[in-house]
This record gives structure tokens, C-alpha cells and sequence, in this order.
């Protein structure tokens, strides 16, 4: 009985000790972007605007967002930002695009498409896009990042949000990112 005890316990503080430092690699907190920063989010919307997820501009005609957003008649609206409105600022009114090409999306060698895709802008933008990242330099725990679609630090994407869970309680539900460095050479290739 004291062996089972003993294991019982150090099963309880083995999951303990991993969900501390599964909590610890999710991204948390955040601030309010300037109005010139982070341009390169990307709202995706329904054919009559409702709002369906987040995406990152990549180049200048390209987007990266998650698979699972994908519906037809989606509308990208690019140029939208926290802190502009219409209006107020010379060319900085977001613009509204139909998305009329096919989606690309990631397919492993089983014929499993990834929570993670590419969708093609009918027209480019003048946004300066997010980077891709130096996938030998990732950010570490405790790193400051950013959301809306993407896990960026500074101005490099290095995740694409599969899930969001709960944003006020942490521990709630699950968080999920795909990792670009995993797809960088898919999304090298597909957006020449």
C-alpha cells in the first residue's frame, strides 16, 4: 500500500510540475498597439462581414492564417488595426477584399491537411507584411509576443493560433499554435 501511496504522489507532482511549465510557454497579457504598428494583421470575415478569425499579411499579397477558418465567399480585410479608424488618418482606412483563389493548404504525406494555410490576395497591398522566421532563434519562455492571428515577437511571425482556449483563465481550456518553422518552406515556396 505505502509503494502505490508513494506513486500515486509523485504521479500528482509530476503532472503538477508539467502543467507549471506548460503554462508557462503560453503567451499571455499583451498591450495595446500604436497606430502605426502591426499593420500586418489581417481581419478574415464572412461574405457579409462577420467577423471568422485573424490572419498575418505575408509579402504583399499573401496571408497565413489557420485551415480551419476556410469558407467560401471569405473576405480578407486588410490595413485594420486596433488603433485606426476610418477616417482619421490619411490611407489608412482598411480594405475589403473578396478572396477568389483557392486556399493552399498544408498536406503531410498521410493526407493530412495542418491547421495552418495560405490564402492569396486578388490584389497587393503598399502594408509592409510580418517576417518569417529565423527558425534557429526561437523565442524562449518568458518572451513578450503578440496575437490576432499570429504568435509574433517584434515584427517576426513564429506561430499561427490552431485554438485559443479561455484568454482570462489560462488553465481553462487549451492553447494551440502551429509553428511555422515546421511549414517555412512550404509558405517560401508557395508564395513566390
Amino acid at each position: 500500500m505505502g509503494g502505490l501511496t508513494s506513486l500515486l504522489l509523485l504521479l500528482c507532482v509530476g503532472v503538477t510540475v508539467s502543467t507549471v511549465l506548460d503554462l508557462q510557454k503560453r503567451i499571455v497579457g499583451g498591450h495595446d498597439c500604436g497606430p502605426t504598428e502591426r499593420q500586418y494583421h489581417v481581419k478574415i470575415t464572412t461574405r457579409i462581414g462577420q467577423f471568422i478569425c485573424g490572419g498575418s499579411l505575408l509579402r504583399n499579397n499573401w496571408i497565413l492564417t489557420a485551415a480551419h477558418c476556410w469558407m467560401w465567399g471569405m473576405k480578407a480585410v486588410v490595413g485594420v488595426h486596433p488603433g485606426t479608424q476610418p477616417g482619421t488618418q490619411p490611407g489608412t482606412q482598411p480594405v475589403t477584399m473578396l478572396i477568389t483563389a483557392p486556399p493552399v493548404m498544408y498536406g503531410d504525406g498521410s493526407n493530412r491537411i495542418h491547421d495552418i494555410m495560405l490564402l492569396k490576395l486578388p490584389n497587393a497591398t503598399q502594408i509592409t507584411p510580418v517576417n518569417l522566421p529565423d527558425c534557429n532563434n526561437k523565442p524562449k519562455p518568458g518572451a513578450t509576443g503578440d496575437s490576432g492571428g499570429g504568435v509574433v515577437v517584434g515584427t517576426t511571425i513564429y506561430g499561427v493560433i490552431s485554438f485559443t482556449g479561455n484568454a482570462t483563465h489560462a488553465h481553462d481550456k487549451d492553447v494551440a499554435f502551429m509553428d511555422v518553422c515546421e511549414y517555412k518552406k512550404w509558405i517560401v515556396d508557395t508564395t513566390k
